[in-house]
């Protein structure tokens, strides 16, 4: 299943295609101040098309694979919060209702025209994060795939899911995907969760709180429904990971803790 060798990223390589894309968005570039490095124009088998914005952050264009399948993704990274609310949101709803308007609107407009010149066979978008925020708009050149996701939901390129019985939310940004975070009430990083490290090859960690550990009694709960899926799966820690075929997906585990809140309360 090639969806699980998941966000894979293509050899930064410039298109014709790429840049048609650009000068589609460049009402928005010249609105909001964004501009395109030298770099990018000087090395254009080493970069993919970025611009960047003092004020607003970051676009990057660039082909991608997500969910089994080749897409063109447009990446609106709001480093500053001034576009973007925080947590997971679908669509284009991820918008702060009152200062984004022209944005918004530059932004569904340019949306419309690129969805006319590529013809994807599928679109997704979404926005996810809570100190740096992600914007995905993903136009698939190849019909994409959803197994093994559980019950999360996606938002781009990424996926989240609410713990509602714990009032904490779960979220895998696609910078990272062997990774996810844990969100409190409060929206401060309660934990960062490392299923999987990588050298040379992903392999599964026995101890997923190596990245980040304060000891909460949430990151020990999520430690013991670990070691359980560790003994049952007979996962070793340095394990290799068969990313075609893997023993547990993030998703999956993310699913099984919403599945097994009542499990923490017991404790």
């Amino acid at each position: 299943m090639k969806h699980l060798k998941s966000y894979k990223v293509f050899e930064a390589l410039q298109s014709p295609e790429h840049w048609d894309i650009h000068d589609i968005l460049l009402d928005l570039f010249e609105e909001f101040g964004y501009e395109v490095p030298e770099f990018v124009h000087k090395y254009p088998n080493q970069h993919n098309i970025q611009a960047g914005s003092i004020k607003w952050g970051q676009i990057d264009i660039s082909d991608y694979w997500v969910f089994g399948a080749k897409c063109l993704r447009i990446r609106i990274t709001d480093n500053s919060n001034r576009l973007l609310k925080k947590g997971g949101y679908k669509d284009f709803n991820g918008f702060y209702e009152v200062g984004t308007e022209k944005y918004k609107s530059i932004l569904q407009e340019a949306h419309q025209r690129i969805i006319q010149v590529l013809e994807p066979v599928e679109v997704i978008v979404g926005s996810i994060g809570y100190y740096t925020r992600d914007l995905d708009l993903l136009y698939f050149y190849e019909k994409p795939t959803f197994e093994r996701l559980g019950d999360v939901e996606i938002y781009g390129s990424n996926i989240g899911i609410k713990l509602d019985k714990l009032n904490i939310t779960l979220e895998s940004n696609s910078r990272h995907n062997n990774i996810f975070s844990v969100y409190s009430p409060h929206l401060m990083t309660s934990a960062m969760i490392c299923l999987m490290g990588y050298y040379d090859r992903y392999f599964y960690n026995q101890d997923i709180l190596k990245v980040m550990n304060s000891g909460t009694p949430i990151e020990k709960w999520i430690q013991s429904e670990w070691d359980n899926v560790c003994k049952k799966l007979k996962i070793k820690d340095g394990q290799k990971v068969n990313m075609d075929n893997p023993k547990i997906t993030v998703a999956e585990f993310m699913s099984l803790l919403k599945k097994n809140q009542d499990n923490y309360e017991s404790n």
